[in-house]
Formats: structure tokens, C-alpha cells, sequence
């Protein structure tokens, strides 16, 4: 999986690029990051009364008020990501968390006599859906695009039933005024983790 460049606006970046997160050749679910520009715009949450009675600082406050637009942002990019590409880019939310065992990150066959062992014999756990190692909050902070090796090019030829990730450069064309047109001159960007699966798994 190669990485994805809109302009200067947003970047899509496997998440092998961030050297110690997990990986497992089992997963469906796909691990990226998603590099983006938002407005630096502030909104006034509806719960800061409660907040300040719980001692929350006016300097954290004032971080949450960014949060909603942040949001918004990111789950547009998501939506024409979804809608110009052959794969569907989602973020866990809700509670749908389930019983499970734990499965290696490479192949069963190449396990050890006693990880097989250890795996044979594990025990099941309620488990929370949800992506996590020691060096994330320090690899998802963000000064400017992450630089990638590989990119997905413009072409015409690009079959839509592979795996490739259909260009979006004249798909979303017509978003730019609309959803990347920075009104204000002070822009952040951010960095979140998001997942994706080919929408070739959803048309069998």
C-alpha cells in the first residue's frame, strides 16, 4: 500500500511508516494515517461549566473547543475518500467490543514450539476494539507531512476492480472552494489514526 497526497490539504500514509506500530498479517482492517489541514477555528462546548467544576484548566478548554471542527474535517476527508476509492475509510466508535483470543502478527507456521503452545492454550478476553502501542502519542505528533517513499499517481488506466486507490485529484475538484477553502489564515494540521478494507470484500 502506497501512500496518498492531496495537494497541500491532506495525506494518507500506511501506518508501516511509523516505526514501531503493530502489524499483523491477519488483519482486515488496514491501519493509516491521516495528515490534515483544519482551520485553527474554535467553537464553545456545551459542557465547559461541568468541566471547570472538575478543575479542567482554561488552556485545556480552550484545545477542546478546536476539537469539533477537527472532527468535521476529518470524517469529510473520510467520506470522499470512501466515495473516490476502492476502499472504505472508517475510525472505531461505539461500543462493539467482543469476547477474543489473540492472534500472532505473522504466520502461525513460523511461531516457535512454545509461542504455539502458548498460543494453543491462551484464554479468552473481552476485548476493546481499538488501536494501541506504547509510541503513539509520540509518533502522531505532527510539523508537516510525513515523507513518503511511494505515492499513488494519476492515471487513467488504473482498473477498478483492483486494489489500487483511485486518484481523486479530478473527483474532488469540485470540493475544493467548498471543504478545503481555508477562509481564515491561520491553519493546523493533525495527525489521527483511521482504517480502512478494500470495498472489494463488501461486493462478494
Amino acid at each position: 500500500m502506497k501512500a496518498y497526497r492531496y495537494r497541500d490539504k491532506f495525506q494518507l500514509v500506511p501506518i508501516f511508516y511509523m516505526p514501531t506500530a503493530p502489524i499483523s498479517i491477519y488483519a482486515s482492517h488496514i491501519p493509516c494515517i491521516l495528515e490534515y489541514q483544519v482551520e485553527d477555528i474554535e467553537e464553545k462546548l456545551p459542557t465547559e461549566s461541568m468541566f471547570r467544576e472538575k478543575g479542567l484548566s482554561e488552556e485545556t478548554l480552550k484545545l477542546g473547543r478546536k476539537i469539533p471542527n477537527q472532527a468535521r474535517r476529518r470524517k469529510e476527508i473520510l467520506h470522499l475518500l470512501s466515495s473516490f476509492t476502492n476502499f472504505y475509510f472508517f475510525e472505531y466508535f461505539g461500543v462493539k467490543n467482543c469476547w477474543g483470543i489473540q492472534l500472532p502478527m505473522e504466520g502461525v507456521n513460523q511461531l516457535s514450539e512454545e509461542e504455539k503452545n502458548k498460543f494453543n492454550s491462551q484464554t479468552s478476553h473481552w476485548t476493546i476494539r481499538g488501536y494501541l502501542y506504547p509510541n503513539i502519542a509520540e509518533e502522531l505528533k505532527i510539523t508537516g507531512f510525513t515523507a513518503c517513499k511511494e505515492y499513488y499517481a494519476y492515471s487513467h488506466d488504473i482498473d477498478p476492480h483492483s486494489y489500487d486507490v483511485d486518484p481523486l485529484e479530478e473527483g474532488m475538484a469540485f470540493k475544493e472552494q467548498s471543504l478545503f477553502a481555508c477562509k481564515q489564515a491561520v491553519v493546523q494540521l493533525y495527525k489521527d489514526i483511521t482504517f480502512s478494507f478494500s470495498w472489494t470484500l463488501h461486493r462478494e
